[in-house]
């Protein structure tokens, strides 16, 4: 959330207030790409338990990481979103790998009150509706009026949004369960 709040106040510095410069908010902005991939990715990897599931996570984690770091450059270049588009799929592949262990068997924790389901839930939700606009983007932005792409790329910060509230709930459990 910190690093969400920075990438944010430099946004705004260097969109509407000019301070900083365009290819330095960027290229600040795709590095912290690889610090939300790897940091949301380490994080739901906890709850793999077995060797193979352990070792299935280690793949994944550095063709998606290997992926990233080439369109991060692809990016730079040609001004695309795609690297976003592949970190925010990684995370949602293993959102949905996470609840498929968690409901292959009944639930034994009262999920309601597990801060990390609540985390996992934010980030499935916050990747799944941003992929769409983050793979479409270069295609909507030279092909739609830039009044009608801004208003759909509003979608992505909004997702990031809704992610964060669920970071809040889980936070909130935390406290709740710490109290009991």
């Amino acid at each position: 959330t910190s690093i969400a709040f920075f990438i944010t106040i430099m946004h705004i510095s260097e969109k509407y207030l000019q301070i900083i410069p365009k290819d330095f908010f960027r290229i600040t902005n795709l590095v912290s790409l690889h610090f939300h991939f790897t940091f949301l990715s380490l994080f739901i990897s906890r709850f793999f338990t077995t060797k193979q599931e352990k070792n299935i996570f280690k793949l994944f984690f550095w063709l998606v990481n290997i992926t990233i770091f080439i369109f991060i450059f692809i990016d730079v270049i040609y001004d695309f979103s795609i690297s976003f588009a592949i970190s925010n799929t990684g995370l949602f592949i293993l959102c949905i790998y996470y609840y498929y262990l968690l409901f292959r068997t009944p639930p034994t924790l009262n999920l309601l009150k597990e801060p990390s389901f609540w985390i996992i839930t934010g980030i499935l939700f916050g990747m799944g509706t941003t992929i769409p606009i983050l793979y479409l983007a270069g295609y909507l932005y030279h092909n739609l009026p830039k009044n009608i792409f801004f208003s759909i790329a509003t979608i992505v910060p909004f997702g990031y949004g809704i992610m964060h509230l669920f970071f809040i709930k889980a936070f909130i459990c935390s406290v709740q369960n710490h109290r009991e």
